[in-house]
């Protein structure tokens, strides 16, 4: 953007001086010669810079420009940016244009320019442009510069604007596979995010009375056939299954991680924001536990509060594998809100090259391994782990 700004003040600068050096030689001439309109042609020329470079100046100090987003920001999804052009002035403002800049968390895009032939006093314009975010995170506006050369395109102002509200890029959000697809992948993921456990479904709590609509299969006849002729039929009632629950710990450690985004573990962001929204979408109920930046650990228990975590989380370069997993057992074991209290979690990771692993938690349920397929990886190998590619959409087992 400074690029494009600064060929245009070049231009503007070259019609500026063009009109200098015109007014100064019939200046020369006028005085040489004695030729009176010589004379009114160069104070003309000298007033025209001299009123541009005046209402250039008064015109671009009320002009006001703001970005806001438009939506929830999520990452790789087109996001709306609207953009306001305010005129403050007491007068009209011919032809203000508006520059911004790409932000550095979208991808790649020419810079945004927009121009508005005429705005009267005290009044707005709306447009809207679109980015795709790249990076998780709470990031900032990106700033804006107002051009105004009003009213001759004459020495060119720019009035530089910087947004100071910042917001929050959200993983994105994918559908799980379908248990019909008869992967492993989608089978563990479907009994992770059921909203009913196994339970004790097949024992026998009750019976009572039919009642019209019962199924005929759950009726039971050698009790109602102890009842004697002419007595109702007698249903059986079984115990309700269990609540499931969900427990995620989203492992961080990042020792060994090469500077920049790590794609392993952002596809295990995605994961976990995935399969909490599903359990919550199916009423499941689902915590996720995170270890914070600067060590301390929170277990959430509501979709809004694990977005946001999910959306800010970041891996920890410095943590070790083993750090990591002492710390989470010593959540497990002691800080689970009721409810969650259970003998085993769920771990979902994104698995680092150069990152050594000896041993999984003890209370590890199940562990969904993100992983590049075409790079090695050094970890004891377990039943309880499922392996999905991060490099193509969807999680497909590897």
């Amino acid at each position: 953007m400074a690029t494009s700004t600064n060929k245009t003040r070049l231009q503007s600068l070259k019609k500026e001086a063009t009109l200098l050096f015109l007014a100064v030689f019939y200046f020369f001439i006028a005085t040489n010669t004695q030729t009176g309109w010589l004379f009114v042609l160069s104070a003309f020329l000298l007033g025209v810079l001299v009123i541009s470079w005046i209402l250039s100046r008064r015109s671009i100090a009320g002009m006001k420009a703001k970005v806001k987003v438009h939506g929830e920001a999520q990452r790789g999804k087109p996001l709306r940016l609207e953009l306001t052009l305010l005129n403050d002035n007491s007068r009209a403002v011919h032809e203000p244009r508006v520059e911004v800049s790409r932000p550095e968390w979208a991808q790649e895009t020419p810079d945004f320019c927009w121009a508005v032939p005429k705005m009267p006093p005290g009044s707005s314009a709306l447009t809207s442009y679109s980015v795709v975010p790249i990076q998780r995170g709470e990031h900032s506006l990106p700033p804006l510069r107002v051009i105004c050369g009003a009213p001759f395109g004459l020495f060119t102002v720019v009035k530089s604007m910087e947004n100071e509200s910042r917001f929050l890029i959200y993983p994105e959000l994918e559908k799980l596979p379908l248990l019909k697809s008869r992967s492993r992948a989608a089978t563990a993921l479907g009994e992770l995010t059921s909203p009913t456990g196994r339970g004790d479904t097949h024992s026998l709590r009750s019976v009572r009375e039919y009642r019209p609509g019962d199924d005929l299969r759950q009726v039971h006849w050698k009790a109602s056939a102890r009842q004697g002729p002419g007595s109702p039929l007698l249903v059986r009632e079984h115990h309700a299954p269990a609540p499931n629950r969900v427990l995620l710990f989203l492992d961080t450690s990042g020792q060994g991680a090469q500077a920049g985004i790590q794609d392993s573990f952002e596809r295990a962001v995605v994961l976990a924001a995935s399969i909490l929204w599903s359990a919550t979408r199916d009423g499941t109920q689902a915590g996720l536990a995170l270890r914070e930046p600067n060590g301390e650990w929170d277990v959430l228990c509501h979709w809004p509060r694990q977005y946001r975590a999910l959306a800010r989380v970041q891996l920890v370069k410095s943590l070790t594998h083993a750090s990591w997993a002492e710390e989470a057992s010593r959540v497990f074991q002691n800080s689970l809100p009721r409810g969650f209290q259970s003998s085993q979690a769920t771990i979902v990771k994104g698995a680092v090259e150069a990152q050594q692993i000896r041993a999984w938690p003890p209370w590890m349920k199940r562990l969904f391994l993100l992983l590049d397929p075409t790079k090695n990886f050094n970890f004891p190998e377990s039943e309880k782990i499922v392996k999905l590619d991060s490099t193509s959409p969807g999680f497909q087992d590897v």
